[in-house]
């Protein structure tokens, strides 16, 4: 343990649940010292079951504790309590994954900020530390209902579905990696610590595509749609003759191409197959037409001929093909590791190369296996705690963002640096946001994009086409004086404008670029097109969800974009942070691939160990019996999830169910899950007859898991996320005001009212040229001539 040793930081980690073990991981990984805090008992995780086989130990601790350091604290006690407080007087970082364990040990925020005043701590929670959900309990099934995720993943008109199991505390994690390397950012400069406060419940809020601006801007509420994204024809799951792909053909281009590979070129041009809008009534249509094809050819070969023609298609993929991918194994994401027990498990690395990151994943320690370097740590001592939390400006003030990223998962991550007060200046083509339309551009209907409002607040807007006459010459100029360019283009593309890392870090040796593209920067699949859809068939998450005995389904969202933008927001600003220390500029190779298949890890991990490919396990979950999504009256539904004994008990009570408390095979879990469909029915029948938000707070008065299966529209209404003012009121001067979500975590310097709603097309193509490049209006002029810079599309 080297406190603060130059780059390299003490980050101690005090949590019982997968968001801090995640968070942890992700530091050690990038090379930083994690003491993992366990109790005498044990980590939980380390007793936590195997999904495929309840026996056995599951594979969220072998995964995610690697490379950490274990100590044992009896926080009971004096003497653990002591302990405690000298490693934060000695740490960079506290994560912990639990509210009430700092106060449990008798240690306050006053004490906490006393002893370690520069100390940043990433609290990480359910659904954070105010409003009426606070102290709600918590699993992973009631994140994904409370956070509007549930709703819209299923077939229409069946049972609704909950994600893979620990994705919304992974995702939580994530964001508090991030967060905390803003805070340092912060510290470096102040050397004030502070305190996070991290919510899972926001993080997934944050993390919707069109949930809610479907709803905001249309008063729409976005349904189930099976495998098909929404109502985009070319985006579902075909059968081949030996499984399942996921294509994703989602522009008029790519639609036209996929007409021509399937020689279905009577179909070009038909008005019923748009790539922006199909209707349901010509849906069956359209697979008529294109699934013979795919039926006829093995799903290697779909995928191959569908990307020769750059059509995003790709596998639906096994736990075990993941772990045996070629594009992972070519850049090495899986590393072998052997533990003390002798046994040898291949572990993920980090998702985004960065300097200073592990080469190699080292097993997850024994308990208390390093308990004797704590006597190398200077005692706890009293110091003044006037700069924490006290800070005059945002984190990021000061630094200057060049972003070139598109769609969804870049601008996720720019929206975060924006959100943290960089100056980003959005690089976008003049047809990046529609056509001109019809009318002649009156309505300006580039400037009413929901989705592109949401994920562009506090930027600034420079439309410039970079393959025309003047336009490199800019972005050059530019780059000289930024201290990063994140892109998210195909490998090739940066290379071929003459801007790639190489051409700018000659002009700007500090310069960070990050790139995030589908598949990564090198491999065998480097140039491959992906989208959220197809990553996500690609990476396992579809095969490890979806209803009992049934084929693989996707989330509700392209949920593998989002996670990829807080990891590269992350990725980023360890890149600023490392930076401070070496003064030199580095480029970040982000693959959004393998920022999913992080997440997926635990279930590569589990096969290795029990040698079963996780069943799909529809809602229920092996660390909690009985679990389920049940109907509710008027069409609501509820998650519950019994995770004791006691709450069984309680539930029975609460059913009126006497026979089924006193049933005595129905007492321990073990002997609850034979009965499973027996006890999904008897709650069935008796949730069917209660209203589902009342019902929640029953149960949870109980102790007992639960939470409402919230739409779109009830996200905004939701009493959790309007007691603690999650969502952001911005007024746009083409769509007027609308409500979009805020930042998924607090963080001294940051003042919403001073956010901005996303710009207008070019709306600061004069301003950035004169302020920064000392452009006169001559010179304006004439890149608008050359057609380098724009304020409209292209007619």
């Amino acid at each position: 343990m080297a406190p603060g040793a130059g780059p390299r930081l003490l980050v101690a980690e005090l949590g019982h649940g997968p968001a801090a073990a995640y968070c942890g991981w992700l530091f050690a990984q990038a090379g930083h010292d994690v003491v993992l805090i366990e109790p005498p008992r044990g980590h939980p995780l380390r007793a936590a079951p195997a999904s495929s086989t309840p026996d056995a130990s599951g594979p969220v601790f072998p995964t995610f504790a690697s490379a950490k350091q274990s100590v044992v604290l009896d926080l009971e006690t004096p003497s653990g309590r002591g302990e405690l407080l000298r490693l934060l007087g000695a740490a960079d970082v506290l994560i912990t994954g639990e509210p009430g364990l700092l106060p449990a040990a008798g240690i306050g925020h006053g004490e906490l900020q006393s002893i370690a005043p520069h100390l940043v701590h990433a609290s990480i929670s359910p659904f954070g530390e105010s409003g009426p959900y606070e102290h709600f309990a918590a699993t992973s099934a009631t994140l994904y209902a409370l956070g509007g995720y549930t709703y819209i993943t299923g077939e229409p008109g069946r049972e609704p579905l909950n994600g893979p199991e620990h994705f919304p505390e992974f995702l939580a994690g994530a964001t508090a990696f991030a967060a905390a390397h803003a805070a340092l950012l912060e510290r470096n400069r102040s050397g004030a610590g502070q305190w996070l406060e991290i919510s899972a419940m926001e993080c997934l809020l944050a993390g919707h595509q069109f949930t809610l601006t479907r709803h905001s801007y249309q008063q729409m509420t976005l349904e189930r749609t099976g495998n098909r994204y929404a109502s985009l024809a070319g985006v579902n799951f075909y059968q081949c003759a030996d499984g399942v792909v996921a294509l994703a053909a989602s522009s008029q281009a790519q639609l036209e191409q996929l007409f021509l590979l399937t020689g279905r070129t009577d179909l070009l041009g038909d008005p019923r197959f748009s790539a922006l809008a199909t209707s349901a009534e010509d849906i069956p249509a359209f697979d008529q037409a294109i699934s013979p094809w795919f039926a006829a050819r093995t799903r290697d070969e779909a995928v191959e001929r569908c990307q020769e023609f750059r059509i995003p298609c790709a596998p639906v993929l096994e736990v075990d093909e993941v772990l045996n991918h070629p594009q992972l194994q070519a850049r090495g994401f899986w590393q072998p590791t052997t533990g003390e027990d002798g046994t040898t498990l291949q572990l993920p690395r980090l998702p985004f190369r960065i300097r200073g990151s592990r080469e190699q994943p080292a097993p997850a320690p024994a308990q208390g296996s390093h308990q004797e370097q704590l006597a190398s740590l200077p005692a706890a001592e009293a110091r003044p705690a006037s700069g924490f939390n006290r800070v005059s400006r945002s984190p990021l003030a000061g630094v200057r963002v060049l972003d070139l990223t598109r769609v969804w998962s870049g601008p996720v991550a720019t929206r975060m640096l924006a959100d943290l007060g960089a100056e980003v200046i959005k690089i976008e083509h003049p047809g990046s946001r529609g056509p001109l339309g019809s009318d002649g551009g009156a309505a300006q209907s580039w400037n009413r994009n929901g989705l592109f409002n949401e994920l562009n607040r506090n930027k600034q807007s420079v439309a410039m086409d970079l393959g025309a006459p003047g336009a490199r010459e800019v972005f050059i100029a530019l780059a000289e004086m930024s201290d990063l360019v994140i892109e998210n283009f195909s490998p090739r593309v940066m290379g071929n404008l003459g801007i790639d890392f190489e051409a700018l870090s000659r002009r700007n040796p500090a310069l960070i670029m990050v790139s995030m593209p589908g598949y990564g920067l090198t491999g065998p699949m480097r140039d491959g097109v992906a989208y959220g859809t197809t990553i996500d068939a690609e990476a396992g998450t579809a095969s490890i969800m979806g209803y009992p005995g049934e084929g693989p389904m996707r989330m509700g969202v392209a949920f593998p974009d989002y996670v990829a933008g807080i990891h590269a927001a992350g990725a980023t600003l360890a890149a600023l942070l490392e930076r401070t220390h070496s003064g030199r500029g580095q480029h970040v190779d982000l693959s959004q691939f393998e920022s999913i298949a992080a997440f997926v890890a635990p279930a590569v991990v589990e096969w290795q160990l029990t040698g079963a490919r996780p069943a799909r396990p529809g809602n229920r979950s092996a660390s909690a019996v009985p679990s389920g999504i049940y109907p509710c009256k008027d069409g609501a539904w509820i998650a519950v999830n019994i995770l004791s004994d006691g709450q069984w008990a309680n539930l029975c009570e609460v059913m009126q169910r006497g026979d089924l408390a006193a049933d005595p095979l129905l007492v321990t879990a073990s002997t609850r899950s034979l009965r499973h469909d027996e006890l999904d029915a008897a709650i069935a029948a008796w949730t069917a007859t209660r209203e589902a938000s009342a019902l929640m707070h029953e149960l949870q008065a109980l102790g007992i898991p639960a939470g409402q299966v919230l739409s779109g529209p009830e996200l905004f209404s939701d009493l959790q996320s309007r007691a603690r003012g999650f969502f952001v009121e911005l007024d746009h001067p083409r769509v007027g005001r609308h409500e979009y979500p805020g930042l998924p975590f607090t963080i001294a310097g940051i003042d919403v009212g001073d956010w901005r709603d996303a710009p207008c097309l070019g709306e600061h193509n004069s301003q950035v040229l004169t302020s920064l490049l000392g452009y006169d209006s001559a010179a304006i002029t004439s890149l608008y001539e050359a057609g380098a810079i724009a304020d409209r599309p292209p007619a």
